[in-house]
């Protein structure tokens, strides 16, 4: 491939030529230009509230005689002295020209629509080259523009609900759109939070790179795609290259919210490749790249189209301004009240200065500061916040943080900051020196500015969110060392006026001329490549009043919406899933309860590349708790299949199930390759009753959801509505808001994010979910340390409403009881509820008294409670497992009592996921629970293992045991071994892209292997343990049998699924391991116990959006028998919730199971609905699958 290649045409010019060259391959028509009453000549009306003129007419002063030099003049040239203020730092840059071929391609691209999958917006729909390269709008309007081809002021979002949940008639892209103009030279971030940033490998993490290169040439370059916060291989070969993939994949800028574009980001981009190659571009790349020998779909490959459209935004220098002409020696260039101006910007900070942030001739440092600008729009992070670099970094002073803007053409990009809050200068300025004064003033109802003006939207979020960001402000004046970025005081009207005309002499005469702007305008003259180039309607004023119809989606275009195009979505047949007469299964030489099976088509080993470690902070800990399945009926055949998380190296699989053996489904069920290691749960969120997948965030930014289209695909939906900055482990799933529908309480184990995260959304029936309010009780429970790992809904008090009992980690479990009113309120005993580190949890009725017991999983360190240690090697505790008896009388308060030690189940060794179910089919509940701690080295994909067999490694044990004292030393050794990158290419033929990139990933692997060679001391005692299956004694104590009954796996167990998969009429086992094949132990307890194997499966069917029932209660009670062959058979009063069972990351299908020991028949099944309804039935007969269906309200 010859990506690199300039082409056969101008190829580079320095920055200082690139306003003048001349564009041999394009027209001068800038598009159409609609007159709306206002003059749209050559610039001179683009102006938004302040005066665009170079300068020279707004002198406030006298003239000084160009002859001499005036002591204004020196004062000002002695500040640009002292502070080495220097334009050639800009001006002497290679950047390529506009009419470079890549950059001609790139223009072409930029200008298209066919980059959005709507066929509806283009990048120049919000960057336009004649507005500067912005819209000129607070917010931008990416799709759903009422008029597709209206760029600029006049551009408004449509409002159609139906297929963009938020909605409302404002904008809906959360941020300011920047200019691309000087974009070249922004050498360490991009975006308003730096999300994407050159970064390098800093003993145990990848931080900001220092010092910086020119656009980030040569660098490692963070983006939203990479993994472990590390750098991203397939990032480009600079920062503008780099930010060139991420609009495309942006649901409210270009993607829209069509399912057809892709269940990820790199789906996304493979799709408009495709597209591309569809609508003719190939011989286009072809000539611009001068590249005949990549294939179709390497030439056309996003890397190209991402090259193409950095070198056409690189291409776009404007540096000729009247103030860089001052620079240069000619005093004349500027008005005295610009220079009064830029003397006062150029002092010190203490002085009123501006210099300290906006620094060197590109006026920015690229850091980030707070500065409580209000907080407009829909917001990054929920209920309409904005946390900026918080997001990335996780730091608390980070909260509220944006990066430092460029200051050239300032004056032709209003409005300002990162909402587009600040209408014009005076108010930007204004609010940098007294943001509490100016968040206190500012007009929260927008009414004040034009694009919001008359749209009656809600707006009542803003002054909440934005005195959040006053209280940044006053965390960053705790700082000693960030305290002093801050400038004191306020400008009189005459400095104020001199401010604004010193900023408006950085605008570019170019920008100000359409002729000249239209060098970086597509030749309109000769069609475009497909017919989908953007001809711009550049509407200049702002016109509210108009009101737009919204009406529901032609059934042709339900798949644009965010509720993906299922088709026709068949029927669910529960009824064909009752079989009755279940005869025990005959099996020669069965001599233990439990089978391990190895041959029922677990052969994907879950696999965890070695970057993941990379990042040791933030990814070692929460990788190593991962390991994660699901199971549910997902094709109608009754039989229960299953997700499993096979790691970031192989994805997410989809396993159906034919009888009790697996196969991995056909095109993996429409799923793509999820390379997270991502938590999953089977759940049916949009009311059809077919399981909907939900996929956490491990690695990611977001859960995310597909729908389950009942003929065998999963069809991703493109925006779920969560917004989280924390990693998702799982969730748990009931009908809190009384709607009718399925809602989901996240937990969200994370380590260094000190802001407290929305727990609970509430689901709209359709699969989108939006943030649930302080109402529901759950504001400021959590905290900065939130810790939670497995929650679970159950009505704990019998009163009909769903409590909540969140297990987590570090003494952080809590108990929440639901009021009438809808709200929950702690009601967590912190003398009963005393586990350490929660982690699994599971319900059940264990005592058979009509309520739900409550499992926690927690460690037990063996060498402290022996007294052979004193304390744990780190910070867990030693305790163990929990049990805790539900005491509470029925419509009063939660009361639970801890039985943990007289039930004999606490030494669970490093426990994790657990279910509560009835292994032996006597009638009472069991406990069986996974356990292990640490890796396992044979786990890990190693793609750098054939370079290392010349300096005697072949396996991260190796490299372990190795005296390397640091990754440099290791990389050098390999190096020395292998030659330069192009011998290696050549030795080994494996392409890491660059040698930075390959030097990178070597030192991964050897900080892999160091963070856990000095960290399995710790844990290696609670390795290779058994798991625990604890057997009801039927007294309130436990038997510890796993042993006995050969279920005592010893692998690295996180989650567990528990259902009878091979419908037996007893309940398997299915156990994830951190690193490995999953674990399958089918139970043959029907098979050995001869009469004592009874039991009763039973499914429930709801309506509305809660088609499984949850909160169902049965009750099934059988009556002793006190006569005939088995006299004194005791009676079973049992008790069951239909309810989401989650495990520990893992989560059980939606069935109840009865052991009835010997017991022919349940003489009493009673169903209490969630609608109020009853079933009861009498007569019950064993030995069956059983199928209910939820009678209507009379």
């Amino acid at each position: 491939m010859l990506l690199a290649c300039g082409g056969g045409g101008a190829g580079t010019t320095t920055a200082t030529d690139s306003g003048a060259d001349t564009d041999t391959g394009t027209g001068t028509n800038t598009g159409t230009d609609t007159d709306t009453g206002t003059d749209t000549d050559t610039g001179t009306d683009t102006d938004t509230g302040t005066d665009t003129d170079a300068g020279t007419d707004t002198d406030t002063g006298t003239d000084t005689d160009s002859g001499s030099v005036s002591a204004l003049d020196t004062e000002l040239r002695t500040l640009l002295f002292n502070k080495t203020f220097d334009t050639t730092e800009l001006t002497s840059r290679q950047v390529p020209a506009s009419n470079d071929p890549i950059a001609v391609l790139g223009k072409e691209l930029f200008f298209s629509k066919s980059l959005s999958f709507g066929d509806d917006v283009a990048c120049a729909s919000c960057h336009d080259p004649r507005l500067a390269g912005t819209d000129n709008l607070s917010l931008p309007v990416g799709v759903g523009a009422h008029n597709q081809d209206v760029v600029g002021p006049g551009r408004r979002h449509d409002g159609n609900f139906y297929i963009d949940p938020k909605a409302d008639f404002g904008p809906n892209v959360p941020r300011n759109s920047p200019t691309t103009f000087n974009i070249a030279f922004y050498d360490s971030v991009m975006f308003w939070d730096g999300r994407i940033e050159s970064v390098m490998l800093d003993y145990d993490r990848y931080i900001r790179l220092t010092p910086k290169t020119e656009n980030g040439v040569d660098t490692l370059i963070r983006t939203p795609d990479s993994f472990a916060s590390g750098p991203d291989p397939l990032a480009g070969a600079n920062l503008t290259e780099a930010q060139a993939r991420f609009p495309v994949t942006s649901t409210t800028e270009m993607r829209g919210f069509a399912s057809a574009s892709g269940g990820t980001t790199h789906d996304s981009r493979d799709l408009l490749t495709q597209r591309l190659i569809d609508r003719g571009w190939e011989s286009y790349f072809r000539d611009a790249f001068n590249d005949y020998v990549s294939t179709s779909e390497e030439i056309v490959g996003y890397p190209f189209i991402a090259k193409a459209l950095s070198e056409y935004q690189r291409s776009q220098v404007a540096l000729d301004n009247p103030f860089f002409d001052y620079v240069a020696g000619n005093d004349d260039a500027i008005s005295e009240s610009a220079k009064r101006g830029a003397t006062k910007f150029f002092s010190d900070l203490q002085d009123g200065g501006c210099y300290k942030c906006h620094t060197g001739p590109h006026f920015t440092d690229e850091n980030f500061y707070v500065l409580a600008t209000p907080q407009i729009g829909r917001g990054k992070n929920a209920n309409a916040k904005d946390f900026g670099r918080y997001n990335v970094s996780r730091s608390i002073m980070d909260r509220h943080a944006f990066r430092t803007p460029s200051l050239l053409n300032v004056a032709l990009t209003a409005p300002y900051m990162h909402a587009g809050s600040l209408i014009d200068l005076e108010t930007a300025i204004q609010w940098h020196y007294t943001p509490s004064d100016s968040v206190a003033n500012y007009d929260y109802s927008l009414e004040s500015l034009p694009q919001f003006s008359g749209l009656g939207i809600n707006t009542g979020k803003y002054s909440t969110n934005t005195a959040e960001a006053l209280d940044s402000v006053a965390l960053q004046l705790t700082s000693p060392t960030r305290r002093t970025k801050y400038t004191k005081g306020a400008l009189d009207s005459t400095e104020m006026a001199d401010m604004v005309a010193f900023l408006q002499t950085l605008s570019s005469n170019c920008l100000q001329d359409f002729t000249c702007v239209s060098k970086w305008m597509p030749d309109y003259t000769t069609p475009s490549v497909d017919g989908h180039r953007l001809d711009p309607e550049l509407l200049l004023v702002f016109d509210n009043s108009a009101v737009f119809d919204i009406s529901v989606p032609d059934v042709t275009e339900v798949g644009t919406g965010n509720s993906p195009d299922l088709g026709v979505v068949p029927t669910y047949q529960a009824g064909g899933c009752e079989v009755s007469h279940v005869a025990t299964p005959v099996e020669a030489d069965i001599i233990y309860q439990f089978r391990k099976r190895t041959n029922v088509g677990f052969d994907v080993e879950r696999t965890i590349s070695s970057k993941m470690l990379a990042n040791f902070y933030s990814n070692y800990e929460p990788v190593l708790n991962t390991g994660s399945a699901a199971s549910a009926d997902l094709d109608g055949d009754c039989d229960l299949d299953l997700v499993i998380d096979s790691g970031d190296v192989n994805g997410v699989g989809v396993y159906l199930n034919d009888g009790g053996v697996f196969t991995l489904a056909s095109d993996n069920f429409g799923l793509p390759l999820i390379e997270d290691l991502a938590p999953v749960a089977l759940v049916d969120l949009n009311g059809d009753a077919w399981p909907d997948l939900f996929v956490g965030n491990i690695l990611g930014s977001t859960p995310r959801i597909w729908f389950n289209d009942g003929k065998g695909q999963f069809i991703a939906q493109t925006d779920s509505g969560f917004q989280v900055s924390r990693k998702t482990l799982s969730g748990a799933f009931s009908d809190v808001d009384g709607d009718g529908d399925l809602d989901v309480f996240l937990s969200h184990w994370d380590l260094g994010a000190p802001l407290e995260e929305v727990h609970l959304w509430l689901n709209d029936g359709l699969g989108y979910f939006t943030p649930a309010g302080s109402e529901f009780g759950f504001s400021g429970q959590f905290g900065e340390r939130d810790f939670t790992f497995t929650p679970n809904f159950a009505d704990m008090n019998g009163d009909g409403l769903t409590d909540l009992l969140s297990a987590a980690d570090f003494l952080r479990t809590q108990v929440y009881q639901k009021q009438v009113n809808g709200s929950f309120i702690n009601v967590t005993d912190p003398l009963v509820i005393t586990d350490e580190n929660g982690m699994g949890a599971a319900l059940g009725d264990i005592d058979n008294d009509g309520d739900l017991d409550w499992f926690i999983s927690s460690i037990y360190d063996e060498e402290v409670m022996s007294g052979a240690e004193a304390e744990t090697e780190s910070n867990w505790g030693a305790t163990g497992n929990r049990l805790y008896r539900n005491d509470s009388v029925p419509g009063e308060s939660i009361v639970l009592s801890d039985i943990t030690d007289s039930s004999g189940v606490p030494n669970g060794n490093w426990a994790w996921g657990a279910c509560i179910k009835d292994f032996n089919n006597d009638g009472w509940l069991d406990i069986y629970q996974v356990n292990g701690y640490g890796y396992k080295y044979d786990g890990f994909d190693y793609d750098l293992l054939p370079l290392l067999g010349d300096i005697g490694i072949s396996n991260i044990e190796d490299l372990m045991a190795a005296d390397y004292q640091s990754a440099d030393e290791f990389v050098s050794a390999v190096f020395d071994s292998i030659g330069d990158y192009s011998e290696f290419l050549t030795r080994f033929g494996i392409d890491f892209g660059s040698d930075t990139t390959l030097i990178s990933r070597l030192s991964e692997f050897y900080l892999a292997a160091f963070a856990i060679k000095n960290t399995e001391s710790k844990w290696s005692e609670f390795q290779n343990k058994p798991a625990h299956l604890f057997v009801n004694n039927k007294d309130g104590s436990f038997n510890e049998e796993a042993a006995l009954k050969q279920v005592d796996d010893t692998g690295e167990g996180r989650g567990v699924v528990c259902n009878d998969f091979d419908r037996d009429g007893d309940i398997d086992i299915l156990i994830i391991n951190n690193t490995g094949k999953p674990t399958y132990y089918e139970n043959h307890h029907r098979r050995v116990a001869n009469v004592w194997d009874n039991f009763l499966n039973l499914q429930l069917r709801g309506d509305g959006g809660n088609r499984f029932a949850y909160g169902a209660k049965v009750y099934a009670y059988t009556a002793a028998n006190i006569g005939g062959d088995l006299v004194g058979l005791g009676e079973l009063n049992q008790y069951r919730e239909m309810r989401f069972e989650n495990n520990f990351i893992s989560n059980n299908a939606p069935e109840l199971h009865f052991g009835l020991a010997a017991h022919s028949k349940v003489d009493t099944l009673r169903v209490e609905w969630p609608n109020g309804t009853v079933t009861e039935l009498t007569d019950v007969d064993a030995n069956q699958f059983m199928v209910l269906q939820q009678p209507a309200i009379p």
